[in-house]
């Protein structure tokens, strides 16, 4: 799978790219706000689909995670990509909130490999 993953922090980022790496997925484009996320896409000719999924820290500097989501479902409203919120807020307001302004799903972190295994597969 092509990945992208925007996190400002960069133990999380670390620590997300070995999770990813041991599913096997290291095809992984990082960015450390929503800013450079909607840049790099606009840079790529296939914009949000070049990627099979977005994993998008909620809370970033620049541009945090949901005003990128916003953005990313404003600018590629045909993309079927799935963009998952990832948040240390894990009530379910955050994940409310999320899935209503345009995530596709909504994990915690740390999250674990047996989370992502299941939005891998899914």
């Amino acid at each position: 799978l092509r990945i992208l993953l925007a996190e400002d922090h960069h133990i999380n980022m670390k620590v997300a790219c070995a999770v990813l790496a041991r599913c096997g997925h290291k095809d992984i484009t990082l960015c450390k706000d929503g800013v450079e996320v909607i840049e790099n896409l606009a840079s790529l000719p296939n914009g949000l689909d070049s990627f099979d999924l977005v994993l998008m820290d909620l809370h970033m500097p620049r541009m945090g995670g949901m005003e990128c989501t916003k953005q990313i479902r404003k600018l590629y409203p045909d993309s079927t990509v799935p963009i998952v919120a990832v948040t240390a807020d894990a009530v379910e307001d955050s994940r409310e909130r999320c899935l209503s302004n345009g995530f596709s799903s909504w994990i915690s972190k740390p999250f674990r490999i047996e989370q992502l295994e299941g939005l891998l597969d899914d």
